[in-house]
């Protein structure tokens, strides 16, 4: 439901048997159910819960009604998404229907959607929506650091506190339970730049990107900020195939950290970042050290060993590239100590 309905926030449903129902609520920060409800020694509240579910307004269901649609014969023709601009006035964008929704898999977690939308004069904006734990940094804190340096991605706009799971929570739920972390809901608006370097076109192309990418990943560095979180999904191919700097871009500020020099001061105790392209100091854990430079440049090197075994050329993915016994299926699918081993 999450993945197909990128505008909802909660999702809730009710769990029956002859006798009893429970109702049960699903947003990023987990589920829960409350406790049986005789129907029968109680109908007054079941028929409240039915009511409640069958409800016909969208926030009460559990949408974000800052995104709007128009249906026609029970399909969606059009659409509109409305946040704030530069200077904080509210201002609706027109969602691009022609590309689809990205939607990050699970529930529980960031809950990453992107909108591709246009403003006014026809450019092409992504404003991208995702969920933090209380401990975690804004992403638009990084962004904003982040201004003017080349080959990373840039901020337009950003518009944070717009939901917290705890407020979906009833009065009496026990927050302290373990394995709850309420989680803040924060739209930011980005350009939208090319398709990730994965879809490349030359290998040209997927060189240049990925080393205009690493040079931003450099200027990350010198303004005190580490990535973190370097992936084949995380650098795109930039719109300008000319201008060295620009042909690739860095994106996803979400796991970085401020730094004062080459390695963040203190070891994460969840380290950040796709296993597949964890350095080996990472994958391993053993032996934690604070995660510094080197390790996000050998996440670049584990890109491009996915660029090499993963594909026979452009938009010609390899079949077997994962397979069991494969480099990449290893590195993926092993245990973080034998991944290491295998690294």
């Amino acid at each position: 439901m999450f993945c197909k309905q990128g505008n909802r926030l909660f999702c809730r449903s009710i769990l029956m048997t002859e006798t009893h129902a429970r109702l049960l609520h699903c947003d990023r920060s987990g589920a829960y159910k409350t406790r049986p409800l005789n129907i029968h020694d109680d109908p007054n509240t079941f028929v409240r819960l039915i009511l409640g579910l069958s409800s016909p307004t969208e926030a009460i269901l559990g949408f974000d009604t800052s995104v709007q649609w128009t249906v026609k014969n029970g399909r969606r023709v059009s659409g509109t998404i409305t946040t704030l601009d530069a200077v904080g006035k509210r201002i609706k964008y027109h969602l691009n229907t022609d590309k689809h929704i990205i939607v990050t898999g699970g529930v529980r977690g960031r809950g990453t959607v992107c909108w591709h939308a246009k403003d006014k004069d026809g450019k092409a904006l992504l404003l991208k929506d995702s969920w933090r734990t209380d401990v975690q940094r804004p992403e638009h804190t990084f962004l904003e650091r982040a201004k003017g340096l080349v080959g990373v991605v840039q901020m337009i706009a950003f518009e944070d506190n717009r939901a917290e799971t705890k407020l979906f929570r009833p009065a009496g739920f026990d927050f302290t339970i373990a394995g709850f972390d309420n989680r803040t809901m924060c739209r930011v608006t980005m350009p939208c730049y090319g398709l990730a370097v994965h879809q490349f076109t030359s290998q040209a192309q997927a060189i240049a990107a990925l080393r205009d990418a690493v040079q931003g990943h450099l200027n990350l560095l010198k303004s005190g900020l580490l990535h973190q979180d370097v992936s084949i999904d995380n650098i795109l191919i930039g719109e300008d195939a000319t201008t060295t700097g620009l042909r690739g871009i860095l994106i996803d500020l979400e796991m970085a950290i401020r730094v004062n020099g080459p390695a963040a001061r203190r070891i994460e105790t969840n380290q950040q970042g796709t296993l597949l392209y964890q350095s080996v100091s990472v994958v391993d854990g053993r032996n934690p050290l604070p995660r510094d430079y080197i390790d996000d440049l050998e996440s670049f090197f584990y890109v491009l060993c996915h660029l090499l075994y993963g594909f026979e050329g452009a938009n010609l993915p390899f079949p077997e590239a994962f397979g069991p016994d494969s480099v990449l299926g290893e590195w993926e699918r092993r245990t973080p100590r034998i991944a290491s081993n295998r690294k």
